[in-house]
Order: structure tokens, then sequence, then C-alpha cells
């Protein structure tokens, strides 16, 4: 296994699907109706595994849904008839994988003879969806119970690939979360400027009191904002962090922004960090203002009050996107914490997304 080269997760598991799995159906299981599907978590779903990747949940895998009035009938019969009928390796990969470790994660794991622990994960288009997102694909899904989904959620049943779709139920519901509504949106754009309000004088601040830690920590902060708004902007969900940074170079503002935010992160001295942080803010209220979601905003950075520091007067632009949002019933909540990514800032848990559920939502 060692010696075989990478291709990438999505591509094995394709071709896994396409010259196994689904002929092994249409033999043994001619008249079954399913769905298959790559998504869900990994970094072969978004496309940003490598060869370092095939240490854990990574090989010939992928998603079999069936009807919800034949599930329980068939889940265990499909599960031991891959068992036996798959070939112990695919493309020079190993179809077999450890036992879920401490941590519970799984590796392929040569075997010469079945049977094998394989992962060909058999569930239902609802069950997916409640184990991804906490949601009842019956709901008719309010505006509230979008900030609870993690973006890094959402990416992994918006990206992937679909190989078949019989259940004619899949891709519409993957489609119905393919980004968030107007006023979701709006009401990011508005917590994540003011977040930005709260930091954008205390770089000059942390300059004149020659601390430069505390400069490089709230630059960094700044950074992720101005990031996370590049990605609203652009209307495209954002990885958690692992991931941040190889997703934003996919957007198309980033040939813009990458060199004004890098060189803010590795300046040799504070004031220069400033100087660079205020072309991000001068070109990103341009690209607010092309989008004519509000009036238009000043473009040009201004003094903090009496003080010299440089600011765009983020707090302008979240004003104006609150005034947008009157008469939606975001705008009546009693807090306004933004999503739980936005809340959080860390990768997504689901011990804390429950926790959360009424303090963003009340």
């Amino acid at each position: 296994m060692n010696e075989v080269s990478f291709i990438p997760g999505l591509e094995l598991s394709r071709r896994l699907f396409g010259e196994v799995v689904k002929p092994l159906i249409a033999t043994y299981w001619p008249q079954l109706r399913y769905s298959a599907a790559l998504i869900g978590p990994g970094s072969d779903v978004l496309g940003y595994d490598t060869a370092r990747s095939m240490d854990h949940e990574w090989g010939p895998r992928l998603l079999l849904f069936l009807r919800e009035d034949e599930y329980d009938n068939f889940e265990h019969l499909l599960f031991q008839f891959f068992s036996t009928r798959l070939p112990v390796s695919f493309l020079g990969f190993p179809t077999n994988f450890s036992a879920k470790g401490t941590d519970g994660t799984q590796s392929m794991v040569p075997i010469k003879a079945p049977p094998i622990r394989h992962k060909i994960v058999v569930t239902t288009i609802k069950k997916f969806f409640f184990d991804e997102l906490g949601v009842d694909l019956n709901w008719e899904l309010k505006n509230e119970d979008w900030l609870l989904f993690p973006q890094q959620r959402l990416l992994e049943i918006t990206r992937g690939e679909i190989f078949h779709d019989g259940l004619k139920q899949l891709q519409l519901q993957c489609d119905r979360f393919t980004y968030f509504p107007d006023e979701v949106w709006r009401y990011q754009l508005a917590v994540e400027w003011s977040k930005l309000a709260e930091l954008e004088p205390l770089v000059g601040r942390s300059h004149e009191l020659n601390d430069t830690i505390g400069a490089q920590l709230i630059g960094g902060r700044i950074v992720h904002h101005l990031m996370n708004l590049c990605f609203l902007y652009e209307r495209t969900y954002y990885p958690y962090v692992k991931w941040l940074g190889v997703a934003f170079r996919k957007l198309p503002c980033s040939e813009e922004f990458e060199e004004y935010l890098s060189d803010a992160l590795h300046v040799d001295h504070d004031f220069e960090r400033e100087l660079w942080l205020v072309k991000a803010y001068e070109s990103l209220a341009r690209i607010h203002n092309a989008l004519e979601l509000t009036e238009l905003l000043p473009e040009k950075v201004k003094p903090f009050y009496s003080r010299p520091y440089r600011v765009i007067d983020a707090g302008a632009f979240s004003g104006e996107l609150w005034k947008s949002l009157q008469g939606s019933s975001l705008a009546q909540l009693k807090y306004r914490n933004g999503t739980i990514d936005q809340l959080t800032l860390t990768e997504y848990d689901s011990g804390l997304m429950r926790s959360l559920k009424g303090f963003l939502t009340s």
C-alpha cells in the first residue's frame, strides 16, 4: 500500500462505485432503489486531501442511501453482503479498515481474504441530514435555524459528489442548503462588521504602547474577520481553520486580498501592519458598495475620532446592514451574537451547538 501513488479520494470513491459497487448491486439486488454519494465529513469530500490524508478516514469508501421503509430490512444485509463481495483492495488501496480507535477514526488495513470491515455506509437521507445538521427534513427551516449550522457542515453536504440518485431526493435535499437565505446572509455581514469595528483602532494603540505581541494578536484577529467577510461577500461557505487559507485562495477576490492580509501578518514593524490593513479595509468597502446592499458608504479610511489610528468605520457598515434587516425576525433577536461560527470561531462541536441554541436564538 505504501508504494501506491496517491489519487484524490473523491476520484477513488467515484471509481469504486462505478466499477465495483454499482455492478454488484445490479447483479444481486436489481430491484433495489438507492442513491450513492461521497458527502459528509472528510478532506476528500472537499477536495483538500493529499497523500498525508491517507493515514485516517480515507480510502475506498462511499455512502449508500436507502428508502426509509426499506432501511431496517436491508441495512444489515447490505453491510454483510459487501463484507464478502468487495475485493480486498481497489486500485491498490485496501477496502478493509481498522476498528475505530480511541479517537473514533479508522485507517486502511490490508487483508488477504474476506470478511472485510469496509466503509460503505448504509443510511437514509433523513438520517444523514439529522446526523449532520440536527434537522428533520420535514421541518420548514426558519432564519433562526440557520444560525446553528456550522459552515463546515454546510460545506460537507454541498460539496463532494452524488454518483447516483435513484431515490431522486438526495440532490434535491442537498440543494436546499446551497447557501444562506438572504436575511441570514445580511445578518452575518452585520455581525462580522460589528466585530471588526471593535478591533480596528486597537492595532495603532498597541503600537503606541510598544506591545508587539498584542498588535500581532489583534492583527491576526482582524485578518480572520476580513477573510470571513470575503467569504460572505462571495457567497461561499468557509471551512474550519485547518483549510481556511486553502479555501480563501480559491475566492475570486483573493488575488487582491491575499497580499494585503499576508503582509499584515508578516510585517517587521507594527506601524506597517496598519498600512496593509487599510488597503484591505478600503477594498472591502468597494466590494460592499458594488453590491448595493445599503446606502453607499465611504471607501476611504479616516482617523478614529481625535486619535490618529486609521479606520474604515466598520460600525457604519454594520449599522446600515442592520437597517436593511428591518422587519426581519433576526433584527428582533435579544442578542445579536451571529451564527455559531461567529460566536465561537472554532471547529464544529455538537455539544456546544446544543448548549448555545437558546443564546443564539433568544
